[in-house]
């Protein structure tokens, strides 16, 4: 888990370019999304409005190509252009589906209103528009299809989880304010471990920092490490405590600023390599190995023809196709 905002779904504009070159909204789908905040307005006549900010998990990007895909975004800084404000958010798809379905007739009602042709065509090309609008939702439909599939590591309700660290290293022991995902990528120049311990330990273990208390033997449990990176070869690797046999290993990977995960069948890193260091740091955290695989797993989508290979070429986005994701 990334963030802590609420999951909510939302009918989501599909943004186009229509007469006079104007940016509208050429079709709605339901998506989850993000909800950033909540906004009240009371006016004189006693009526209340209430509107929602979220950012919606997917945005189109064009390339110098002009080829479109849609790709994986959080909530940043760097992504606050794709905030927007939303009447309406639901618990339920069928919600969303179901405002979209409205807002998808209204849009169809306005190409209509903008028939200009003679009596006699009208309805030839009332039909010609009709067409074409549906042809347009079924399309986007199948985005909103994979959209919702590679979504499943947002859970609607699910209760804010605490997104601190605890660090280890030759200095001594640390509690830092940040998520693992945050810290991971500060850090990039040195090697460490990534433990999984439970909500009762890391509370324990973050009691005691606080209090200046003597950190004992059996205050730390490790088990087999969920992530370890390499600062000499440059390689972040996940590693599944279960103990299920793979034939290789999922990486993780910052390219240009994107951060994204690949499949390797042949290379793997050597954790004694990253023991004996001397500035090896430990870092213990509540991100389960399913937390971390269900962030960077959905990263690229649609369109499809993309193969494996460009979009290995590309950055994209290889995983083993075995891996369980957390229910």
């Amino acid at each position: 888990m990334k963030n802590n905002y609420p999951i909510k779904y939302a009918a989501m504009p599909i943004m186009g370019y229509v007469a006079w070159q104007r940016e509208e909204a050429i079709a709605y789908i339901a998506s989850k999304c993000f909800q950033l905040k909540e906004t009240t307005e009371y006016f004189r006549n006693g009526d209340i409005e209430t509107s929602y900010s979220v950012l919606f998990p997917y945005k189109k990007v064009v390339d110098n190509s002009n080829s479109m895909r849609w790709e994986r975004i959080e909530p940043s800084i760097e992504n606050e252009q794709e905030i927007i404000t939303v009447r309406n958010v639901y618990n339920t798809i069928e919600e969303a589906e179901q405002e979209a379905e409205r807002n998808n007739k209204i849009l169809l009602e306005q190409k209509l209103r903008n028939i200009y042709t003679t009596a006699d065509n009208f309805q030839q090309e009332r039909k010609k528009v009709e067409k074409n609008h549906q042809e347009q939702i079924e399309f986007y439909k199948k985005l909103e299809q994979e959209i919702e599939e590679k979504t499943k590591d947002l859970t609607i309700g699910l209760p804010p989880k605490l997104q601190n660290v605890i660090v280890m290293d030759n200095s001594g022991i640390k509690e830092y304010e940040l998520s693992l995902y945050e810290y991971v990528w500060f850090v990039d120049r040195t090697p460490f471990t990534v433990f999984h311990i439970s909500e009762d330990a890391y509370q324990n273990l973050s009691k005691k920092i606080a209090e200046y208390k003597e950190i004992e033997p059996g205050d730390i449990i490790e088990i087999e490490p969920i992530l370890i990176y390499d600062s000499e070869k440059k390689l972040m690797q996940l590693r599944n405590p279960n103990g299920e046999e793979n034939e290789g290993f999922l990486y993780l990977r910052s390219h240009r600023g994107q951060k994204y995960m690949y499949y390797e069948e042949s290379q793997e890193l050597t954790l004694e390599d990253i023991a004996s260091h001397p500035d090896e740091k430990k870092i213990f955290t509540m991100e389960t190995y399913e937390d971390i695989v269900a962030s960077y797993l959905p990263y690229f989508i649609f369109p499809e023809e993309k193969s494996p290979e460009k979009k290995k070429t590309h950055c994209k986005t290889m995983v083993n196709p075995n891996i369980t994701l957390a229910k």
